[in-house]
This record gives structure tokens, sequence and C-alpha cells, in this order.
């Protein structure tokens, strides 16, 4: 039942550890990030073949540290974080860096982009940023008190995370404070994750758990979620 030629693969490469891996949309390309400096893109599917292979095609260079995170803006396109304090933007089939936003001043923990033109990063300086694909300077800054490690973003609301474990969630129209919390982990939340409805966030935590949150608008209290 599986596209896969056997039930467990080893996709080897990168000369450090790997830090993130995402699918394309489409399923057709996979993109490993890591402490060697580059991102690796695999091909899901040869066009010749009935099941995948995952060959290694293309490798992005040009970040200056480890790459901690990456994100697929469409199939074309993605977005990685770095250590190095920059997001950059590159061309999937060709490999070569489109845009290099360097806003930030602290380490780039986590990237995520959004189904119009948008990137949001999150840092150790504290910030959430959101950068439209087209300019160089990001568009909105969403300040906090402690660094922030993970960033999802819904139709409604961008959530932020980090060392302070509560989740924050913001409305990008009135950025001028958070417009609630969700409290729940008792040390630092590393990823959030939305689910494709929409209607739940789930959270991963140094006080090792997982949780999953209601985000859904029509939750009678905040505290209930």
């Amino acid at each position: 039942s599986s596209s896969l030629p056997s039930p467990t693969l080893k996709l080897t490469g990168h000369k450090g550890s790997v830090y993130a891996v995402q699918y394309s949309p489409n399923g057709d390309t996979l993109c490993s990030s890591s402490f060697d400096m580059t991102c690796l893109l695999w091909s899901h599917r040869d066009d010749d073949e009935e099941v995948a292979s995952y060959s290694n095609f293309n490798v992005l260079t040009g970040h200056k540290n480890a790459v901690l995170d990456c994100s697929w803006c469409d199939n074309e396109s993605i977005a990685t974080a770095s250590a190095d304090k920059t997001v950059m933007l590159w061309d999937a089939n060709t490999g070569n860096r489109l845009r290099k936003y360097a806003e930030h001043t602290g380490i780039v923990n986590a990237v995520t982009s959004t189904k119009d033109t948008s990137i949001l990063s999150v840092s150790d300086d504290k910030s959430c940023k959101v950068w439209d694909r087209r300019q160089k300077r990001p568009t909105v800054s969403l300040e906090m008190s402690y660094p922030l490690l993970a960033v999802a973003q819904s139709d409604e609301h961008v959530y932020v995370s980090g060392i302070d474990p509560k989740i924050y969630a913001w409305d990008l129209r009135r950025p001028s404070h958070p417009v609630y919390s969700m409290a729940g982990h008792s040390d630092a939340v590393t990823c959030l994750s939305l689910h494709p409805e929409q209607t739940h966030i789930l959270s991963n935590s140094m006080d090792q758990t997982l949780k999953t949150w209601d985000i859904r608008p029509f939750v009678a209290s905040q505290s209930k979620r």
C-alpha cells in the first residue's frame, strides 16, 4: 500500500546533525536542514519509476551557520532559518538564493510560510518577524519578553512560543499585544504544528510532553482551551 521501495529508508549525505525535514506541498520533494550549514533536496519519485527512489538532486548552500528549520512556501520555493541570524528564500529547482532577510539580531530558530506571500520567523532576539517574499524588510515585528523557538499560523492568528512555555496567539491586524495565551507546559516549547483543518495546535516541549490545544473560535472560555 506504500509508494516506498521498502518500509524503512536511510537517506545519507549530511555531514552534521539534521534539525528539520519537510515535504513540499505536492509531496514530490523532501527537504532536510542540517548543522553542516546546508539543505539537501530529495526527489520522492523519478518520472519513469512507479515507486519512490529518493535521489538527492540539489544542495542549498549559503548559510554561514547551522540551518535550524525549513518550510516550503510552494512547490517551487523554500524558506530556511539559521543560527547565522538570517532567513533565506530559495528556488528549489535551481538551488539559487532568491532573498536574504537579515533583520534578526539573534539565532533564528524556526520559520513557517503562509498561503499568501508571507514568511514568519522567530528568534532568540525575542521577536517574531513577518516577511513579504517580495520585500527585504519585515512588514510586522511581534515583540516578546523571552527568546522564541516555535511558530505556526492559521487564517486567524499567529502562534508563538519558546522559553516562556505559554503559547501566545497574535492577530496581525492588531500587533501591539497578544490576543490570548495558552498555559500548560512547564518548560520551553520547541515546536508548534497546525492541524490541517486549523482546529488544533500541537506543541512539543522540553517538559517531555506533547499537548494539543483547541484553537477553534467558538470555545466558550479561553481557560478551556
